[in-house]
């Protein structure tokens, strides 16, 4: 029997907030019931992340974890392996989720039961602890992706997402290997592909530890090469 659900989430010198993630998240999907997986990606991490992970697996979730590490692609690619080897497994729901402890699975509930009627389930930044840069830099994010497709994408960077599997793979192997974030180049094809969507308001904590992978500093020059990449993408047509 297949399993319902693949929990992706990729890791990139997190080593501070592995314990705290693994543990509040193993305890969320372990009361929801569910029959799932935990697919943990290192992105090539410098730090301790790996050992921590492995340690994890030992001692709470064999059974239920794989873990698979490479060479630095960045976050986004990496996210987009995680959704291929949820595909190749034929898991129909895969969810991806960050390493730094801002997703809060409290909010898990509301967004699996979302699932009915829909094919992608965005967790919408509502609330943000992070700080108010961040929240203008996703407000720049979803300007920058108008602007280059003309798909209004609410929080196309979203990490908090949950997606069927059943249309999935296209979309995915249509993001060039050299897109950067490619996150939102995913909720762009989405959107182009005709998935039936909804947004469940969550709140972002700030990070457990760690630095993000776009740096403040680095936004601007990011939402440049952005948009020239987006305007990269190959068309969709809607599927039935």
């Amino acid at each position: 029997m297949l399993r319902e659900l693949l929990v992706v989430m990729p890791f990139f010198n997190e080593e501070d907030s592995v314990p705290v993630v693994w543990e509040e998240w193993t305890r969320e999907l372990e009361r929801s019931g569910l029959d799932y997986g935990l697919l943990l990606l290192d992105d090539g991490s410098t730090d301790r992340t790996l050992e921590i992970l492995e340690r994890c697996r030992r001692e709470h979730g064999a059974g239920r974890v794989e873990i698979f590490s490479r060479a630095n692609r960045g976050h986004g690619q990496t996210c987009l392996e995680g959704y291929r080897r949820a595909c190749e497994q034929g898991v129909p729901w895969v969810f991806q989720i960050d390493s730094d402890g801002q997703c809060d699975p409290s909010f898990f509930p509301a967004v699996w039961e979302q699932r009915h009627g829909h094919e992608v389930v965005y967790g919408r930044r509502a609330q943000r602890r992070d700080g108010w840069k961040r929240v203008l830099a996703t407000g720049l994010v979803r300007r920058v992706v108008k602007l280059a497709t003309g798909a209004d994408c609410v929080d196309a960077n979203v990490p908090y997402r949950l997606m069927s599997t059943t249309n999935l793979l296209p979309l995915v192997d249509s993001i060039p290997s050299d897109f950067d974030l490619a996150n939102i180049a995913l909720a762009v094809q989405i959107q182009r592909a005709g998935w039936r969507e909804i947004s469940v308001p969550i709140v972002f904590r700030p990070r457990a530890g760690g630095e993000p992978s776009v740096p403040l500093s680095r936004f601007a020059r990011k939402a440049f090469e952005l948009f020239f990449q987006l305007r990269r993408l190959p068309a969709l047509s809607h599927h039935d």
